[in-house]
């Protein structure tokens, strides 16, 4: 079987065949390799490339061997036919070739591999456009279109006459004016590398042709309206002129104009006569953009663009403001800052340029622009050094025309002025505030004011208040003066302000005046002067003249009055009030009755009356007997009251009232009626009874009455319980019959019998039946209810019993067998209010019986009083009876009692005379079984009193003597100090055999040292310590006296660590001592103060070492970190030949939270970023900006901080 020779064996079997088919015999010599080389590595399909000997080699060549490797994966394959010195290919592949040379001892020779790529030329493009051929017009952008474009491949495409553009799909416009029709060809070229492998496609396209046009205003397109007018003021239109020629005329179908305001566009006809065509008003300065669009008869469109100014002559004006430089400020040198204020209206603000100029007359010098260098800007800052007077010009220039403006300004030299002549009437003083005077110190830190009234200082404050007493003419001048000058090194003073002082006139007289709600009053001054000026409770003026007559006055007025002189200098305002009182109102009366003749009626009331010219009123009662309408004469009797009480009558009366006040009409009430019947005879009822409470009178019995009207008699029973005379009510029960009975009762009560018969009424006398109380408040007590066997106790008191007739009867009973049973008259003296028994040997009840008049006795509650034996057993123990004075001893002990009652109460007793005499109550709790004593300071002696049952028992008595105790000790120093780690000695002074021991707490504790030197070492805190001294008897100072030890802790601070911007100073910030000394002192205006300044010019570490008062010493350091300052250009060319192309700031990278912010000449900003990795290239929103100095703010950390601000030129 054959097996197959894989084909990596093939450059072998070459190699062996070249050596065995050779018949050149071998040389001595080493050759060098081949080399073969082409002139494209790359080609399309369908091309070929031939590889050759290069250079060609110097010995001979028998054979060559041309191989082949078309897969990349290293093998190689003879080329078919690659026998010869050179190889022409169309494959792609690795190429090499053998050779093999008689003259080489090393053949064969194997040359270097050469890649040939092979590329696939792209398909022809299918083209597309929109809109398609023979629908476009001249200037229509058409849309070119590559379909189904293949990926990788490159394309191309061209026009005639323009430049090339790429993409699969591109966009051309076509310039074609006439009026016919123009051919154009379009080809797109399909590229695709490597070998640029091509194919081409064309099309032709027709354009139909698009007309010239031209248009004109008859103001070419601008207007401009003098300073003085404004758009509200005129009218102003666009009037347009068609400079369109023929043949283009001629096909115009229709214009189309936007006249630039908002509304659109608006139709015109082709017509040649149209033109000139007025557009509509424009209503305010601005620049409208007039189009017009022309139809053509073709269809096509032509566009003309031209914008119509309307603007307005510029009215230069500027603004200015002021600034001290440096700190503290001084008067020089200042920076002036100038801003413009033209008046050209805000939509023509940004088309103004700008030309200033500082005109140094004097040839002061010393002046330097800060800000808008270029002089063109409309922004100025101008730093002035010297004092003296500068002007400052400004030209501005707008499409319209040019203005110039001009101020002087004053460095310097401070400036005051007054406002103009004064003219006052009376003695006037003048507050002379800001709205008098301006000053301006000009930044001066030594200002002094000077103020002269003719010619004479008068204050040397700033606002003064200038007092000019007595007519006349006065001339009032100020001056300033700060440390560059006067307000009066200026040149020519001002003239002086003139106050002039002008008499004033007496005030008018004139009182007060009450006058009727809807009436005038007459406000008619005596004097003096002959004319006044009358004022309204506001203060304004409501008339001039001698005298006044108001309108009519509803309520309460005040008017004001003053004198007028020739001068038309007022006097003092005297107010005058008019008092408006409402017309009489509410004067009505009350009183209609019926009463029996003979009688008095009951008074008739009259409320008080509303209006009236005061509060005094006068009233007449009138009385007629005719009827309510006439007849009526002024009553009888006190007739001038608001009420009245008429006079017993005989017959039916009428009354009314009538009310007078002032100069008010009077006014009449309605009438009331009285009518008058005949008196009701035999009203008598029965006589006075007596009962006791809650007892049943006998019935009241009544005689019938008589007279009356005749028609009916209405009877009523009353009762009253507060007397014959008064607080009779309607009886309870059945009250209205001729006799009544009362029912049972509990007080005294009055009763009569009232008979009613037309309104006269009769009241019988009334009888009274007397009610005692029943018998109360029987009670009877004792302080001590239990007592010892055999004693007496206290008296029993009994109470002032309440009720009965007030008079009583008592008898005292007592038992001894119980609280219910075997009472009997008690012993001795038992008819008293309270009662004594004697003494007892057994428990008895005692009790009180009261007796009054008719009522029943009364018995008390019943009262026991316990008899108990006696108390036993009541011993007390001292187990300390010696103590140190102030010490409180251990607690005396107390035995249990026996006998009394139980439940035993205690109370100890002490005496500091001795064991006999001198008890009192002993201090603190003495009332338990045991006591402990408060602190003792001289000898004391207790015992025990022990009660029960009312019966008590005396201890035996202990005593406790009391020993005496040093005094509290004296220390050196009750305050010492120490340094950290450092030691003190605490010293009692005077020590005299006692034994000190000192503790760590004022009471209480272990002694931490005893003796009188107390020496502490290795302090690291403060301290208190207390010593006390103590005698042979073991007794303690009262107190301890304390003695303090103060650690010093220096603690040294030298401030957060700073980060500077080199060339800036910065304050270093060191606490903690007295005094300083910082290290090194590179740089530093003064090493040995707290807070130095320090400009280093790189990052340094400075230690600061403090000192305190008590020689302790601590450290701190604080780096100050130098950063480069900001390298900013200002200007940069932004024009493609990528030199300087953005606007580069070095050492940006220090700031990371740098933020950048570039504004146009209009203020509007332009470019902002945070951090400035990116620089600004001067565009905005992509756009290129115009040429122009821009203004620049660069916020370093914070938007907080001072920006550095500046401008920047774009240049192209």
């Amino acid at each position: 079987m054959r097996l197959p020779i894989h084909k990596r064996f093939y450059p072998v079997f070459a190699l062996l065949y070249l050596l065995l088919v050779s018949a050149i015999p071998l040389q001595a010599k080493d050759c060098e390799a081949p080399a073969i080389t082409t002139d494209k590595t790359s080609i399309c399909s369908g091309e070929t490339t031939t590889l050759i000997l290069d250079p060609t080699p110097s010995y001979s060549i028998q054979s060559y061997a041309w191989f082949r490797d078309d897969n990349a994966d290293g093998v190689f394959e003879p080329v078919t036919g690659g026998t010869n010195s050179s190889l022409t290919v169309s494959t792609a592949g690795m190429y090499y070739v053998v050779v093999e040379s008689a003259e080489c001892d090393n053949s064969p020779l194997t040359s270097n591999q050469v890649q040939v790529n092979v590329t696939e030329k792209p398909s022809t493009p299918i083209i597309s456009l929109d809109p398609p051929s023979g629908a476009i017009c001249g200037g229509d952008a058409v849309a070119f279109r590559v379909d189904f474009p293949e990926e990788g491949v490159e394309y191309v495409w061209r026009v005639d006459g323009a430049d090339p553009k790429s993409g699969t799909e591109v966009s051309y416009t076509f310039e074609a004016f006439g009026t016919g029709t123009r051919d154009f060809t379009v080809s797109v070229e399909a590229i695709r590398q490597p070998g640029a492998c091509r194919t081409l496609e064309e099309v032709e396209i027709t354009v139909k042709e698009t007309p010239e046009i031209d248009f004109g205003e008859v103001n070419e397109f601008t207007v401009c309206l003098p300073d003085s007018v404004e758009p509200a003021d005129t009218v102003v239109v666009a009037q347009l002129v068609n400079n369109i020629q023929e043949p283009y005329l001629s096909s115009i179908a229709a214009y189309y104009i936007d006249w630039g305001d908002g509304n659109g566009e608006v139709r015109y006809s082709g017509q040649a006569g149209l033109f000139p065509e007025k557009g509509p008003a424009y209503e305010d300065y601005g620049e409208y953009p007039i189009t017009i669009r022309v139809e053509a008869t073709n269809g096509c469109e032509a566009t003309f663009s031209q914008p119509f100014y309307y603007g307005k002559d510029p009215k230069a004006n500027f603004t200015t403001g002021k600034e001290a430089v440096g700190t503290p400020q001084s008067c020089t040198p200042v920076i002036w800052s100038f801003g413009d204020s033209t008046t050209v209206g805000d939509s023509l603000a940004k088309d103004l340029t700008y030309k200033w100029e500082i005109k140094d007359q004097m040839n002061i010098g010393g002046w330097e622009v800060k800000l808008g260098e270029s002089l063109t800007e409309d922004t100025l800052r101008v730093q002035f050094n010297n004092s003296g007077v500068f002007e400052v010009q400004l030209i501005v220039t707008n499409a319209c025309d040019s203005d110039t403006t001009s101020q002087s300004i004053v460095v310097g030299y401070p400036q005051v002025q007054l406002t103009g002549d004064i003219v006052a009437c009376g003695d006037t003083t003048v507050k002379y505030d800001q709205t008098l005077v301006f000053f301006d110190a000009n930044f001066g830190n030594t200002v002094t004011y000077e103020w002269f009234v003719n010619g004479r200082l008068a204050s040397n404050e700033q606002f003064p208040s200038l007092d000019f007493p007595r007519p006349g003419t006065y001339n009032v001048e100020a001056r300033i003066t700060n440390e560059c000058g006067s307000s009066d090194d200026l040149g020519q003073k001002a003239p002086p302000q003139v106050v002039t002082i002008l008499p004033v006139p007496g005030a008018p007289l004139i009182n007060d005046i009450t006058t009727c709600s809807g009436d005038s009053a007459l406000l008619a001054p005596s004097g003096p002067g002959a004319s006044y000026n009358f004022y309204d409770a506001g203060g304004n003026l409501v008339f001039t003249g001698p005298e006044y007559k108001t309108p009519p006055l509803t309520g309460p007025t005040t008017f004001q009055v003053e004198t007028i002189d020739q001068n038309n200098c007022p006097s003092d305002r005297v107010t005058v009030n008019v008092n408006v009182v409402p017309p009489i109102d509410n004067n009505t009366i009350e009183g209609t009755q019926s009463i029996c003749v003979g009688d008095a009626p009951d008074p008739l009331t009259g409320r008080q009356p509303n209006g009236g010219l005061s509060s005094s009123y006068v009233y007449t009662w009138q009385i007629s007997t005719t009827g309510p309408s006439s007849g009526f004469s002024r009553a009888t009797g006190t007739s001038n009251s608001q009420g009245y009480t008429p006079q017993s009558l005989g017959q039916t009366s009428w009354f009314r009232r009538v009310v007078n006040s002032g100069s008010c009409t009077a006014d009449t009430s309605a009438a009331v009626k009285v009518t008058v019947v005949p008196r009701i005879e035999n009203n008598t009822i029965s006589e006075d009874q007596e009962i006791c409470a809650n007892e049943k009178p006998a019935i009241l019995v009544g005689e019938r009455p008589t007279g009356g009207d005749g028609t009916f008699l209405n009877i009523i029973w009353e009762v009253s319980t507060e007397g014959p005379d008064q607080g009779f009510v309607p009886a309870p029960g059945a009250n209205a019959g001729e006799n009544y009975d009362p029912g049972v009762l509990a007080q005294d009560s009055w009763f009569r019998r009232v008979v009613e018969s037309g309104g006269c009424r009769v009241a019988s006398d009334p009888v009274m039946i007397t009610v005692y109380d029943e018998l109360e408040n029987n009670t009877v007590s004792i302080e001590e209810d239990e007592i010892c066997t055999g004693t007496a106790p206290g008296v029993i008191n009994g109470t002032e019993p309440t009720g009965g007739s007030g008079s009583y009867t008592y008898l005292w009973e007592s038992s001894t067998a119980g609280p219910n049973a075997g009472f009997t008259a008690a012993a001795g003296t038992n008819n008293g209010q309270s009662y004594s028994p004697g003494r007892l040997a057994r428990t008895t009840w005692f009790r009180r019986v009261v007796s009054s008049a008719a009522c029943s006795a009364d018995t008390s509650a019943v009262l026991s009083i316990t008899v108990n034996p006696g108390v036993r057993n009541n011993t007390i123990t001292a187990t300390q009876t010696e103590v140190c004075t102030g010490q409180v001893p251990e607690p005396i002990t107390g035995s249990m009692p026996t006998d009394g009652a139980g439940g035993y109460t205690y109370l100890w007793e002490s005496s500091t005379i001795g064991p006999n005499s001198g008890f009192v109550q002993a201090a603190g709790t003495n009332d338990a079984q045991d006591y402990t004593a408060t602190p003792l300071n001289r000898d004391t002696w207790f015992r025990r009193v022990v009660f029960s049952g009312g019966c008590s028992d005396t201890s035996e008595v202990v005593g406790i003597t009391v020993l005496p105790i040093p005094a509290t000790p004296t220390v050196v120093a009750s305050n010492a100090t120490a340094c950290v780690n450092g030691s003190a000695t605490l010293t009692v002074a005077n020590p005299d055999g006692l034994e000190y021991r000192w503790y760590t707490s004022s009471t209480g504790g272990s002694p931490v040292f005893i003796g009188s030197e107390f020496t502490l070492d290795n302090v690291t805190q403060s301290a208190t310590y207390y010593v006390e001294a103590v005698n042979d008897q073991e007794c303690a100072s009262v107190s301890r006296a304390p003695a303090t030890v103060t650690v010093v802790a220096v603690e040294a601070s030298a401030g957060e660590n700073v980060t500077v911007i080199q060339g800036q100073t910065v304050e270093l910030r060191g606490s903690g001592g007295a005094t300083y000394l910082w290290e090194p002192a590179t740089y530093l205006n003064n090493p040995n103060i707290p807070n130095p300044i320090a400009r280093p010019d790189k990052t340094i570490t400075y230690t600061v070492t403090v000192t305190s008062e008590e020689g302790c010493v601590d450290t701190a350091s604080v780096t100050v970190e130098v950063i480069p300052a900001l390298q900013i250009p200002n200007a940069f060319t932004p024009n493609g030949d990528n030199v300087n192309e953005v606007w580069e700031i070095e050492n940006y990278a220090n700031y990371p939270d740098m933020r950048v912010e570039v504004f146009n000449r209009w203020g509007n900003k332009v470019f902002s970023s945070k951090g400035y990795g990116v620089p600004w290239d001067g565009t905005y929103n992509g756009e290129e900006l115009p040429v122009a100095t821009y203004y620049y703010l660069i916020y370093l950390r914070s938007i907080n901080d001072e920006p550095i601000s500046g401008n920047v030129t774009i240049i192209r």
